[in-house]
């Protein structure tokens, strides 16, 4: 499957729509929050990234008013960024 995709997708790089749908299907491209729709629980660190984010959403980006919203302090907050990749 991958020599063909290599093969015919002409680029040097395999894209997803160069995949049969049978094995794009299992790629994960589901959002963790439409996976949750549909039943599945998000793994811990799914949902610690969405609750990071969110948090910085509301409090527009501060900090310290973020790790208040999440209950933590603001060194915990900078490790959990790290962790997300989020940038300061």
């Amino acid at each position: 499957v991958v020599e063909n995709a290599f093969a015919l997708g002409g680029s040097g790089l395999i894209a997803k729509s160069d995949l049969p749908a049978s094995i794009s299907e299992l790629t994960g491209s589901k959002t963790p929050k439409e996976r949750q729709d549909e039943g599945a629980i998000p793994t811990l660190l799914q949902a610690e990234r969405e609750l990071l984010l969110e948090a910085l959403k509301q409090a527009n980006g501060n900090k310290t008013r973020a790790a208040e919203i999440l209950g933590t302090s603001r060194p915990r907050l900078y490790k959990m960024m790290q962790r997300h990749g989020v940038k300061r």
